[in-house]
């Protein structure tokens, strides 16, 4: 048999798989092969109706959730709103908080009486009279001798805490009592730690150079005796120093002058000529 008669035999038979070069043959095969397919499918008489329910069934799935993303949706906004007022509430509250703890902080360290509050009532406008009535640079100064003042109100605190017997209470007492002596940041007679409790910013800032050498008439002013310390025009006994936080003690207070100027200033110099 030739290749042509069994092309026309196969084609005879309905095979949708078999590549056939007529057209209306092809077209006849495929349009059997689609009815045989729908007559399988729906041999059964319920099939058709389970369809239809089933794409109820997709229908009524897809719409639940739709909903069910929207409502995700809508309870995000909704977390974010909430989080967003609580992050500005908790904001507010901290602030606040700190400002609070830093007016407290600052309320224990100074004194009513020495700064008037009913004139300043602000703590800011505090820190600025300090500033401004010890000559300071900037904060920064009164925050170091806030610093300072709390190491020894923590030290005393921790030591009150202890037997009155125990060996470190009267040791480290009687050491911490003997600078505070020497410093002169309190007198002989207030000899307990609980006046350690009671010192204030002012009693600190009395101690310093820069106070001593204004209060003593070295200088003009706080701000020119600043000025003198900075160019180096004071010494304490024999040794000159030029930090105006220097911690003046009570037996160097008596030796606190100013240098004798040997060199002739510039305008002396011009006059001079």
């Amino acid at each position: 048999m030739s290749k042509k008669t069994r092309q026309s035999q196969r084609a005879k038979k309905i095979n949708p798989h078999m590549k056939i070069v007529d057209e209306s043959t092809r077209k006849y095969v495929i349009n059997a092969r689609i009815d045989q397919l729908e007559s399988d499918y729906y041999d059964s008489p319920n099939r058709l109706a389970e369809d239809i329910e089933s794409e109820e069934f997709e229908m009524e799935l897809e719409e639940h959730e739709n909903e069910k993303r929207d409502q995700k949706l809508h309870t995000k906004k909704q977390k974010k709103a909430a989080q967003k007022i609580k992050k500005k509430k908790i904001s507010k509250r901290t602030k606040k908080e700190s400002s609070m703890r830093r007016n407290f902080n600052l309320k224990k360290l100074i004194k009513e009486d020495d700064l008037e509050h009913n004139e300043f009532p602000n703590f800011c406008s505090i820190r600025l009279r300090i500033i401004g009535k010890y000559g300071l640079k900037n904060k920064k100064e009164v925050w170091r001798v806030q610093l300072v003042l709390a190491k020894l109100r923590k030290a005393a605190r921790e030591l009150l805490t202890l037997d009155p017997k125990d060996p470190k209470r009267l040791f480290e007492g009687s050491a911490l009592m003997r600078r505070m002596f020497r410093f002169g940041l309190l007198n002989e007679g207030e000899n307990k730690l609980d006046y350690i409790l009671g010192l204030t910013i002012n009693k600190l800032m009395e101690r310093r150079l820069q106070t001593v050498v204004f209060k003593s008439q070295l200088a003009k002013s706080i701000h020119h005796a600043r000025v003198i310390i900075r160019h180096k025009h004071i010494k304490v006994g024999k040794n000159l120093v030029d930090i105006p936080s220097f911690m003046v003690r009570v037996d160097s207070e008596k030796h606190i002058d100013r240098i004798n100027e040997d060199k002739v200033g510039r305008t002396k110099r011009r006059k001079q000529k």
